[in-house]
């Protein structure tokens, strides 16, 4: 009960921080649209974006370190990217409102190999109608989003739904 009001209370303070209160409706994409571009830095200041991953499966997984399952997660994303990069999978893992040093700390503790770009005013994430962490889309080589995960995701998750666009 008390994780559930922590994940509780966890959502309404990103939906706070992202979005404010200004009662604005949230559109953000749908699966079956055309993913939209975005080019942002990661900490080393290099940039990453959809066009520049076209013809590739991505999965664009938006996370920051205090949330703990994007913590227990990402290790999980990377081990499927290392097995699957060569065949086409590109992971971007576009941390939310974080500074360049918290990404470089968790990057380093937590061996993430793929890409981390800053979404640090939450543009990307607005964009995208992310309204809680971790939230992933993944987009096949079209450029088309076929998926929408708003929390956890286990390894065979990933594997389940990326492998078939391959």
């Amino acid at each position: 009960m008390q994780s559930e009001r922590y994940v509780l209370f966890s959502l309404l303070l990103l939906s706070a921080l992202l979005f404010g209160c200004s009662g604005k409706k949230i559109e953000g994409v749908q699966i079956g649209e055309q993913a939209r571009d975005f080019s942002l830095p990661d900490q080393t200041g290099k940039l990453h974006s959809l066009t520049g991953n076209k013809g590739s499966v991505v999965l664009v997984r938006f996370w920051a370190d205090w949330c703990p399952n994007c913590k227990e997660e990402m290790p999980r994303i990377d081990e499927v990217y290392r097995n699957l990069k060569d065949k086409g999978f590109v992971v971007l893992g576009v941390n939310v409102k974080q500074g360049e040093e918290a990404v470089a700390v968790f990057i380093k503790e937590n061996r993430i190999s793929f890409p981390t770009p800053m979404d640090k005013d939450a543009t990307v994430a607005r964009t995208y109608g992310v309204v809680g962490l971790p939230t992933t889309f993944i987009i096949d080589k079209g450029g088309k989003i076929r998926e929408k995960v708003m929390g956890d995701m286990t390894r065979e998750d990933v594997e389940r739904l990326v492998k078939p666009l391959l």
